[in-house]
């Protein structure tokens, strides 16, 4: 909010700005919260750590 209020911009601006990003904080949140208490979490993220690494050795080997 000192960033806006340096260059000018209205308090009504500032505030819904603060409202919109404090709300959007508090939705990453809840949300990365439910996930990692998900009992498929551990499952799903060894499968999608597999995969990014034969990606990314695909891609190294293609470099090389």
């Amino acid at each position: 909010m000192a960033v806006t209020d340096t260059i000018g911009i209205p308090w009504v601006v500032q505030v819904a700005l603060g409202l919109v990003l404090g709300t959007a904080a508090g939705t990453l949140t809840v949300g990365i919260s439910r996930t990692l208490r998900h009992p498929e979490f551990p499952s799903t993220t060894r499968w999608v750590s597999l995969g990014l690494f034969l990606v990314g050795f695909h891609f190294d080997l293609l470099a090389s």
